[in-house]
């Protein structure tokens, strides 16, 4: 880009157009014209504008023709002012009919309501005048310094600058604005209610009001009281007490639209009273203005004259104005410091320096953390819960950085829409260190071609977006979006990727939910056969507890059995032995006396026998053990009266007679069983 002296009148206009198209991102030639012609087709200045500097000062003296306009407030005439259009060289007759003739831009006059608290004035200005005569004529009328005043409600865009022409904005006829003043302190309001000002706004500046705010990043909710003469800002940086969230990783849902100037009172900015719904959550960026600067190359085809002239332009500006120097040592802060530890520090850092370097209204929610983490978070889930990813690399000494980053993506639309539907990751470029730790994670992640691809991209290529996409399981580049697209074109591709995206996760929710139905289905297999194996080895340990009772009972069984046949044959052995021991049955001619015992055995027989009455009882007792009636088994009982013969009550060595079993007696045998 070449830097045009304002003294020298034989310039170049196609050039000065086309340096101006490039530096300023604007693809409207008759929006650039117009411009150009109100800066004299001074190219630095016209550059300022549009970018929201003043670096040069533009006097009435190098107007080349003026025309006067009349200004009517309220139906009384203020003042009038000129307007400057030039008459283009020859050389430009070619480019606009407008300009051919030597011929003015037709004049229109545009009428402006403005409201300002309750006060409402009307304006009729004709749209050659600038934003900065606006705010003088409501610094008359309102009492409102120029430089307090934010004027809002216009039809495309905010100005950017009090030096912009109405013109440029493409206003519509009738306008209405509304004039806020977020500097003005509760001290200079009342001041002003006292000469007539509403009572109400006083009153609502001392009202209490109570925000309800849902932070949802750690679902907790908190009521708050305010009073209505607290900032916005003053309310975000309480809320950081609450949070441990800095003001700049705030995101808000539920603001009035006037809340988006931090400095605007809570009353001023339209809560609702007495209480007032909020959400906030973490990870938006600080939302601060900054300063814009446009970098300026010289031309090495240019005369050692014309290069001495910009040197001595240049130099005059930066001694007529401190904060320009300000501003350029502030965008030599880099985004990424030079062999940052790791990611996330650095994503950290190009978080807070973008912010303050293009975040005038909002910028772009930056991922912090590492690539892998953004990956996995945007790309490796669930079908349903998928991202696109886009990977914003920056360059500082890229002559499309600045035009792209504070025109394009940080427009509110572009803004709005990456936060919806992709998860974005950014990394400076600007030194070697860091691009090759970006090598690496592209090697990594995305393979040897991707590496070598952002291998060759040069410092005139960035700025980029890379869209990412995850197909089949792997990863693909979707899209490189260059720096050199303006905000239409960019708008465009992102919307096509997402159409692209949204097909393919389509197709990858249909396989996924296969995939989880063969899943279900084997699961459900598994856990059948599980089920039956338990069963089939529980009948199994069942059985072998049985068989081993079994086992154990025929062992019992059989220990029994063996006991009965060695009872027995001990039995036997005794029967034997005693029945030696009975003395023989005495005959009928005996002489002795004779006792008849009658025994009645369990089975229903009956044995007689004889004894000698003066046989002790011991002899009865042993005869009925030889007959197999052991005594541990059986009783022997007396009918009348009765009694246990075999108790221990009886003494056995008596005689039969003297236990009245003479002459004869009847005994019953009884199982003790």
């Amino acid at each position: 880009m070449r830097i045009y002296p304002q003294q020298t009148m034989e310039v170049d206009r196609n050039q000065v157009l086309a340096d101006f198209q490039e530096c300023s991102g604007i693809d409207d030639v008759e929006h650039c014209i117009a411009v150009l012609e109100q800066s004299d087709w001074d190219l630095m200045h016209a550059i300022n504008s549009v970018m929201g500097e003043q670096t040069y000062d533009v006097t009435e003296e190098n107007n080349s023709s003026a025309a006067e306009g009349a200004f009517v407030v309220e139906g009384k005439a203020l003042s009038s002012v000129r307007e400057r259009p030039p008459t283009p060289p020859p050389s430009y007759a070619q480019t606009t009919s407008s300009t051919s003739t030597g011929r003015p831009p037709t004049t229109r006059m545009l009428n402006f309501t403005v409201e300002y608290r309750d006060k409402t004035t009307n304006l009729v200005l004709t749209d050659s005048e600038t934003i900065g005569t606006v705010k003088k004529l409501l610094s008359e009328e309102f009492g409102v310094a120029p430089h307090k005043q934010v004027l809002r409600g216009w039809k495309d865009r905010n100005p950017t600058s009090d030096m912009e022409v109405l013109r440029i904005l493409n206003l519509p006829k009738d306008n209405q604005l509304f004039l806020l003043a977020p500097d003005i302190d509760l001290s200079d309001i009342q001041k002003s209610g006292t000469n007539g000002e509403s009572p109400e706004l006083l009153e609502r500046l001392t009202q209490i009001y109570t925000l309800r705010i849902k932070y949802k990043t750690a679902s907790k909710q908190y009521d708050l009281n305010f009073v209505g003469s607290k900032t916005v800002k003053e309310v975000k940086t309480d809320v950081f007490s609450l949070t441990s969230v800095p003001s700049r990783h705030q995101v808000w849902t539920g603001w009035p639209d006037k809340a988006k100037d931090e400095s605007m009172t809570i009353a001023g900015a339209g809560v609702q009273h007495p209480i007032h719904c909020l959400e906030m959550e973490r990870e938006a960026p600080a939302e601060k203005p900054r300063a814009k600067a446009v970098a300026m190359e010289i031309d090495g085809e240019s005369d050692e004259d014309e290069f001495e002239d910009a040197q001595d332009i240049f130099e005059d500006n930066v001694d007529d104005n401190d904060s320009d120097l300000h501003v350029s040592s502030k965008r030599q802060q880099p985004l990424i410091e030079d062999n940052v530890k790791s990611e996330t520090l650095g994503l950290e850092q190009f978080s807070h320096v973008f912010a303050e370097r293009y975040g005038q209204i909002c910028t772009p929610v930056f991922y912090i953390g590492s690539l892998d983490d953004a990956i996995r978070e945007a790309l490796q889930c669930k079908a349903t819960e998928r991202k696109l990813l886009a990977i914003y690399l920056h360059h500082d000494n890229s002559v499309f950085s600045n035009v792209f980053c504070s025109q394009v993506l940080c427009d509110e639309r572009i803004v709005n829409y990456l936060t919806e539907n992709f998860l974005t990751w950014a990394w400076d470029l600007t030194y070697e260190s860091n691009k090759a730790r970006l090598l690496t994670l592209c090697t990594r992640h995305f393979g040897s071609v991707a590496a070598g691809e952002v291998r060759t991209f040069s410092t005139d290529d960035l700025p980029l977006l890379l869209i990412i996409t995850r197909n089949r399981s792997t990863n693909e580049l979707l899209l490189t979006l260059k720096g050199k697209l303006n905000l239409d074109e960019v708008m465009t591709s992102l919307v096509n990727s997402v159409d692209i995206f949204h097909e393919q996760q389509a197709a990858d929710i249909s396989d996924e939910r296969e995939r989880n139905a063969r899943l279900a289905v084997k699961e459900e297999q598994d856990a059948a056969y599980q089920e039956s194996l338990a069963k089939d080895r529980a009948k199994a340990e069942e059985k072998r507890v049985l068989q081993e009772q079994q086992l154990v009972e025929v062992m019992k069984e059989q220990e029994t059995l063996r006991q009965a046949e060695e009872d027995e044959r001990e039995k036997e052995a005794i029967s034997k032995s005693l029945a030696d021991l009975v003395p023989s049955e005495p005959n009928t001619s005996c002489k002795e006396p004779i006792s008849n015992i009658r025994i009645r055995t369990p089975e229903g027989d009956t044995v007689v026998r004889r004894f000698i009455a003066s046989s002790a009882l011991q002899v009865l007792l042993n005869f009925v053990v030889s007959k197999g009636y052991h005594l541990e088994d059986y009783k022997v009982l007396t009918t009348f009266p009765r009694r246990d013969l075999t108790s221990d009550d009886i003494d056995t060595s008596k005689s039969l007679k003297d236990l009245n079993l003479f002459p004869q007696e009847t005994v019953i045998l009884e199982s003790r069983k």
